[in-house]
């Protein structure tokens, strides 16, 4: 009967070890890099509205100092969001919690970027309210237009929505 040394025992340890944390990183990996169908990767050069000298002007804002301008732009987009999401989307998923990533791209549309968390239904549903969008003017960063990235957060409470929006850090 053949014995093994401590020797064997410590390497096939190791190796057990060994193996698992690759399986393990392989597996972060994976999923780490792993695209949803409803993430769009974000255009080049955006920036965050902090980093835009001239925020974007949403239509109606047009003749406000550039505090005021980024305070309607705000709350036009907000508006925009409580009037026409449904959230039913969000109580029939038991989603109580939503992120909207979009951009107001250099050239005044707004285009859809990502859904948190990953649901087709919300996204679909945020698709469609950020297409309705008008075209605002767009965000300057010296004195060229440039893509700036907002985001909405949705949050369920009782089965009323609350809504706030920002641009940093996502």
């Amino acid at each position: 009967m053949k014995t093994r040394s401590h020797f064997q025992d410590s390497f096939t340890i190791k190796n057990i070890g060994f193996i698992s944390g690759a399986v393990i990183i392989m597996f972060l990996g994976i999923s780490l890099t792993a695209q949803k169908s409803n993430d769009i990767s974000e255009p080049e050069n955006s920036y965050k509205l902090s980093l835009v000298r001239d925020a974007p002007v949403y239509p109606g804002c047009e003749n406000l100092d550039e505090f005021y301008i980024r305070k309607c732009l705000s709350q036009n987009i907000e508006d925009h969001f409580s009037l026409n999401f449904n959230s039913d989307v969000l109580i029939d998923f038991d989603i109580p919690l939503a992120m909207v990533r979009f951009t107001i791209n250099y050239d005044g549309r707004i285009t859809l970027n990502k859904v948190s968390p990953s649901n087709d239904e919300l996204y679909v549903e945020a698709s469609q309210v950020v297409d309705e969008f008008p075209k605002v003017e767009p965000g300057k960063r010296n004195e060229k237009a440039v893509n700036v990235k907002y985001y909405i957060v949705m949050e369920l409470i009782d089965d009323s929505l609350k809504i706030m929006s920002g641009s940093g850090p996502y």
